[in-house]
């Protein structure tokens, strides 16, 4: 009833609004208004925005260019110093230790040129004076002092004064600068050229194991003239540890770098992970909007390169108008918007009330239900043609009539109670009953009533909705009596249904099922967990995985398994099931039957039981004693165990045959089998090859182990007494012949005739013993 309603709302909403010519735009103007402010606010914003971040790319550079500079004043300042130290030794002829010291403590190195480990002098010595060198600088005090490396060479170089002389600079004391080819190269710079020269990126010898940094060394020749002709003295030098450098110069003079810029140093022209000589918060995956800049500095003939990029604060320090324009005209764009929705939405409602009373006459006129309004009295006001189509009756033929002629007699009873509730003002929903055709036939009817109340709240009517389903109704009933036909069929044989929702996942069962199961109503759930909890443990993962094929592959459900009852005892199950799916080939739900075959499945394996036990002794016979013979033996020959074979044989049993009869023969038959079952292991197996032969194969033992077994066994026979009724107690003995598994005897067949050969062995040497074929041979 309800999509009835629904799809005459829909087609004749839009039938009015077309009639009603409303502008098509005002379904839409709020959006237009949005837009258009949101797309104002936004190119404003991107102009501001691109005119920011030029602005920052500016400061970005003129900062860059601070640095750069400042960077060269300090190597200037470095030069400068050494400098100073050639002019000295122009000065003087000899610069003793002690000179060199006192010159440098006015410098005052530390305060006013941090970063700079200390300033020194290099000597250039000719190998013929370099033990007299050597023993000059020991007559100064240093006793063990030395030329490092040691090894021989055509040039040597010693570091002869450095200050300040702690103990991290006396590591340096004595070093050949010269010996390593990084050094080398600048200081051939220096005294080729007459010029200043920075090495490229070392290690110094001043670092210890930790906090060790990248270095350079600055170094400037000295020369002293002596009767018009230069003479090469050494160098003086300055060892630089990079990020004491650098950092104490950012720190000193470019504080705002450290939280805006990040800085990368690099040892010549191209950028590599070894040639990094310093880093300040720089990062290898700087963010998009990140300003980045490479740079080339020349400094004293060496080439660094110097990466920089902003740092989120730089960013943040200068993106803070946008943002606020951003947000503000959003803001102000979205209020306008608001209102003009109002506005709209306030003249689109007086558009709606106009057509409500339109709307509503052609849901009545163009519904298949009825739909028919009356007095509290039973008079017909209003009559719809649904109602027309259901009933029999024109419009003119039944208004201002009573509402009687529709109402079978045995029903009236039932219309007045109905009416006292409606005076009440309760409304009466999908109320089921009988109406009469206007030919006499009675029709199903599911009925709504809704009271009508007039301006005070007074019931003065009501609205009936009525919908014929006499079809759904007769429907019903051929179901209902096809389920009671196959209810009855299905208790008769045994045969429980199921059926599993595969959207809901629940399971309805019938009364033969929980018979089936042993299990009462209240304790089943629906659920397939409660079923899954009576399979055999054995059976369940097989039979979900079953499940699943059947539904996800779609293969036959056709299948066997156990169930266990609450009393401990074990059912066998044969179910049969059905997928049915929608026209995807989704499955929605599976239908299926259960029958008990326990007595099938025992009368089957009773007959499999006969088939591989002698009936007489009721241990394995020969035909399945060989088959498990043989499947152990592949076993053990696979995991390289050991396994022995015993063959028995009654002594004089053809004597207790002529002088008891048959029946005491197999007596004693009998009493072998059962002393041979209490005797061995569960994994032993026992068979009776015919007569009173019987055979018996041991897993996992060698052939000491079975000669004790043979050899026990025999004493547990000759200890047996088998009761006679007219007799003493009979007395019987038997012979054991006893074989291995060897390299040389792996097939069932030899080991059995091994173990024949030594039985036979046994009965020729006296009977009544145990007799193994390792003895024989």
């Amino acid at each position: 009833m309800s999509n009835t309603y629904y799809s005459i709302m829909v087609y004749h909403k839009s039938t009015f609004e077309f009639q009603a010519k409303q502008p098509w735009f005002l379904g839409i103007l709020h959006w237009l208004v949005f837009l258009s402010g949101m797309l104002l606010v936004l190119v404003y914003w991107y102009a501001l925005t691109i005119k920011t971040l030029q602005n920052q790319k500016i400061e970005f550079n003129l900062l860059l260019d601070r640095l750069i500079q400042t960077t060269e004043n300090q190597i200037k300042s470095n030069e400068q110093v050494l400098l100073g130290i050639s002019g000295l030794f122009k000065a003087s002829k000899d610069v003793s230790r002690q000179e060199f010291k006192t010159y440098f403590d006015a410098l005052k190195i530390a305060e006013r040129y941090p970063g700079i480990q200390g300033i020194g002098f290099s000597k250039w010595i000719p190998p013929d004076q370099l033990t007299q060198f050597i023993q000059s600088v020991r007559d100064e005090g240093f006793t063990n002092f030395k030329i490092t490396p040691s090894a021989q060479r055509d040039i040597y170089t010693s570091i002869v004064y450095l200050e300040p002389f702690d103990w991290r600079n006396q590591r340096a004391f004595g070093y050949d600068m010269y010996s390593e080819p990084m050094r080398q190269k600048a200081m051939v710079q220096a005294r080729d050229t007459g010029l200043s020269a920075l090495s490229g990126k070392v290690i110094l010898v001043q670092e210890t194991e930790q906090d060790v940094q990248a270095g350079v060394l600055l170094y400037t020749p000295i020369y002293q003239t002596t009767d018009d002709h230069q003479q090469f003295l050494g160098w003086a030098y300055s060892p630089l540890r990079m990020q004491d450098l650098i950092g104490n110069m950012l720190i000193q003079k470019h504080a705002d770098f450290i939280d805006r810029i990040g800085i990368a140093i690099y040892d010549g022209p191209v950028i590599t992970a070894g040639s990094l000589l310093f880093t300040s918060q720089f990062s290898e995956t700087p963010s998009e909007q990140s300003i980045q800049e490479v740079r080339q500095l020349q400094l004293a003939g060496q080439t660094w390169t110097i990466k920089a990029q902003s740092l989120p604060g730089f960013i943040k320090g200068s993106a803070g108008t946008e943002s606020i324009i951003l947000f503000s005209g959003a803001l102000l764009t979205l209020v306008f918007t608001i209102l003009v929705k109002t506005l709209v939405l306030g003249h689109l409602r007086m558009l709606e009330a106009a057509l409500v009373l339109r709307e509503f006459k052609a849901i009545v006129d163009f519904s298949a239900d009825a739909i028919i309004s009356t007095t509290l009295d039973g008079l017909i006001v209003s009559w719809n043609r649904g109602a027309e189509i259901i009933f029999g009756y024109k419009a003119d033929e039944i208004v201002d009539k009573s509402n009687n002629v529709l109402i079978p007699p045995g029903l009236i009873h039932q219309e007045l109670d109905n009416m006292a509730r409606i005076a009440r003002g309760e409304a009466i929903e999908h109320f089921e009953t009988t109406r009469l055709h206007r030919d006499c036939r009675l029709l199903d009817i599911s009925a709504t009533f809704s009271p009508v109340v007039d301006s005070n709240g007074k019931v003065i009517g009501y609205a009936n909705i009525s919908r014929d389903i006499t079809q759904q109704k007769y429907a019903e009933r051929l179901h209902r009596e096809t389920e009671e036909r196959l209810t009855l069929a299905t208790i008769h044989n045994g045969v429980g249904i199921w059926d599993w929702n595969l959207r809901t996942l629940e399971m309805v069962w019938d009364d033969s099922m929980f018979a089936l199961y042993q299990m009462q109503r209240d304790e089943f759930s629906g659920a397939i967990d409660a079923w899954q909890t009576s399979l055999h443990p054995d059976d369940s993962e097989r039979l979900n995985k079953e499940l699943e094929a059947s539904i996800m592959e779609k293969m036959p459900f056709d299948t066997e398994f156990r169930v266990l009852w609450p009393n401990g005892e074990i059912r066998y199950i044969k179910a049969v099931a059905k997928v049915f799916r929608d026209e995807h080939g989704v499955a929605l739900r599976m239908l299926g039957t259960n029958i008990d075959i326990t007595a099938i499945k025992q009368l089957e394996n009773e007959l499999q039981r006969q088939a591989h036990i002698d009936f007489l002794t009721g241990v394995n016979n020969r035909g399945h004693f060989m088959a498990l013979a043989e499947m152990e033996l592949n076993r053990t020959i696979r995991y390289q165990n050991p396994l022995s074979i015993l063959m028995i044989d009654i002594d004089y049993f053809k004597r207790v045959n002529d002088s008891y009869g048959h029946h005491t023969g197999d007596r004693v038959l009998q009493k072998l089998a059962e002393i041979c079952m209490q005797t061995l292991r569960e994994v032993d197996i026992i068979g009776r090859l015919g007569g009173e032969e019987f055979a018996l194969l041991l897993p996992e033992t060698d052939s000491k182990e079975a000669f004790e077994v043979a050899e026990r066994l025999r004493k547990a026979v000759n200890l047996a007494n088998l009761n006679m009724e007219d007799n003493p107690p009979l007395k019987f003995t038997i012979s054991v012949g006893v074989t291995s598994l060897t390299n040389r005897s792996k097939e069932l067949e030899l080991l059995l005739d091994l173990a024949d050969k030594a039985l036979y062995e046994a009965k020729k040497t006296g009977r009544n013993k145990v007799c193994s074929i390792s003895d024989i041979q």
